[in-house]
Formats: C-alpha cells, structure tokens, sequence
C-alpha cells in the first residue's frame, strides 16, 4: 500500500509526498521549508519517517527551498549527476550533505526508485517511477514538452500517474507572453498541454491505470476546472466514466492535496 500527497504544484513552486510502510519520500523542493513541513503536518505525515529528497531537475520552482529542507530533515537528497552537480555548485546544497546519484534503478527507504529521462529544456530532467514491497505502481513526471518513447514505456503499468497538464494552447497565445517564452513552453522541451495530457491519460486508462492526477498547471495560462474539463471530455467521449473506470484528481498550487491511498 502507498501514500501519495501533492504539496504544492504548479509555477509558484513544486513539491510533493509518497510514502509506503510507513516510510516516505519528499519530491522536489520549490517551496519554502516552513510551507512544505506546514502542509506536511497538515495532512499527518511523519515528519521523522522521511529517507530523503528527490529533484526532477533544476529549475528553481522545484529547487529553491531545498537547502532549509535538507537541514531540517537531515536526510540524503537524490537526482541525476547533472542536476546534483548544478545544485552543488550553486549552493543550493548544504555543505556536507550527502548526494546520491540516481540514474536508473535505486531501493530508497520504502520503495524501488526509477529515474528516467524526460524532455525538458534544462541540464537532465527526470520522472520518477516508485515500486513498493507489494509491486503497487505510483509514476510521478511533469515538466515535459512531449510523450518520449521512454516516458510513454515508463508509465506503462502504473496504479496511478502524475502527470503534467501544463497550460491551455488558447489561454497561452492569447496572454501577454513574448513569443520566445510561448515558443519554449510549446516546444519539444517545454510543457505539455491540456488536450497532450488528456491523450496520453487516455492510453493510460486503457491499458488500465485507474487514478490520474493532473499537477504542474500554470497559473497564468489553465484554470484547474478547465484541466480536469479537458481530460474528462475525451475519456467520456472513449466510454471511461469518472467514479467507475478511473478516479482524477488535480494539484492545487497553493495547498495540500488529500491523501490519496494506493
């Protein structure tokens, strides 16, 4: 059995919970520690259970409370060779802390940790696939501009995904961007979209995953209700029915989600 908890999501700053056998994991750290340990507690997840911190990448809404977290938990913080040298060299580690490379297959407290690489326009962004002891599937990943092969092979299986559903095209191209910044996050190394998300959570509960949640959405660019609207309307118009085939739920930027039990 598993636990899984959305923190905080979105372009304001990232950070989530997973935890199984009373264990847990804390991914990304782009809050501040005051919030993240706030939000924690809130939901009653054992503060001195955590085996240590994991980084999808560098980017500073997934990165800027790292430091403070690191110290109050005093645990190792894990990620790509690139992403922990980057976080070494900007300080944004704490001298003497322990670093852990995690580049394919890792046992971290409760769980089989996968990193795998997604498409992302920094030094090496990853997702996470989490196994526990009785094989129940959790995949964590945003921060992607497109499905890769090895995302779509990686979310293969899974009880339940995280998965980014970024920004609306029409909201995007209407907004006061510069065209530059809306070309990044349409490109192959940006973001995925509302109606990208809905596709590839269609494949998924296809093939038989059953919980989704929605994370990493713009605040300038998605609403949360047109998100959900996006992913709902293609799988009704497939047959999936919400309640029956599949549960969805979407990560607020600025509050915990409910813990969702696997």
């Amino acid at each position: 059995m598993a636990r899984y908890c959305s923190l905080f999501s979105g372009s304001t700053g990232n950070c989530y919970y997973i935890g199984s056998s009373g264990r847990g994991l804390i991914i990304d750290a782009g809050v501040s520690c005051r919030s993240t340990v706030s939000a924690m507690m809130s939901n009653k997840i054992n503060l001195s259970a955590i085996d240590g911190i994991l980084i999808t990448h560098e980017h500073l809404d997934h990165i800027k409370g790292l430091g403070p977290l690191i110290k109050h938990f005093k645990c190792p913080v894990y990620g790509t060779k690139a992403t922990l040298d980057y976080l070494s060299k900007n300080d944004y580690i704490p001298v003497g802390s322990k670093m852990e490379v995690i580049d394919r297959t890792a046992e971290i407290g409760a769980f089989q940790v996968k990193a795998f690489i997604t498409p992302h326009d920094c030094n090496c962004s990853v997702g996470y696939k989490f196994t526990t002891s009785d094989n129940t599937v959790i995949t964590h990943v945003t921060d992607l501009g497109y499905i890769s092969n090895t995302v779509s092979s990686n979310l293969k299986g899974s009880h339940m995904v995280i998965i980014e559903s970024n920004y609306d095209p029409s909201m995007l191209e209407s907004s006061g961007y510069p065209a530059s910044l809306k070309q990044r996050i349409m490109g192959k190394e940006g973001h995925l979209s509302n109606i990208q998300c809905a596709e590839e959570v269609l494949k998924l509960v296809k093939s038989g995953t059953s919980r989704i949640m929605l994370a990493h959405l713009s605040r300038e660019n998605n609403r949360p209700s047109l998100a959900r609207q996006t992913t709902t309307d293609l799988l009704k118009k497939h047959g999936f029915q919400e309640g029956k085939d599949y549960a969805l739920y979407v990560a607020s930027a600025n509050s915990p989600s409910e813990m969702i039990i696997i």
